[in-house]
């Protein structure tokens, strides 16, 4: 099916019915596909990292309870790693993955 206005392509892209076969466009589908799947990737980094600290928060209160140095070590070791892993996940979206 060949589109030649600006009005079908607008009609086709709303219905998502559109294969485009020229160089700009498949550049273009490569770019949002790497952008989807680093923001897949990020958003599923951000929440392990959110639950990674969340149980360091945990750990770290067990020890402090518990008066026990260990604890409370890699308690605020988990939380700080935790919310590394959730910074660098989000750093990931400000990556550009343009070709062209």
């Amino acid at each position: 099916m060949k589109i030649s206005t600006v009005k079908q392509r607008a009609a086709a892209l709303a219905t998502g019915t559109v294969l485009t076969f020229s160089t700009t466009g498949l550049r273009a589908a490569q770019n949002d596909f790497l952008a989807r799947g680093m923001n897949i990737i990020s958003s599923g980094l951000v929440a392990f990292g959110a639950v990674w600290t969340v149980w360091g928060v945990i750990v770290l209160a067990g020890g402090l309870n518990e008066h026990n140095g260990q604890d409370i070590k890699q308690g605020v070791m988990r939380a700080v790693g935790g919310a590394l892993i959730s910074v660098a996940a989000l750093w990931l979206t400000s990556i550009d993955f343009n070709f062209g």
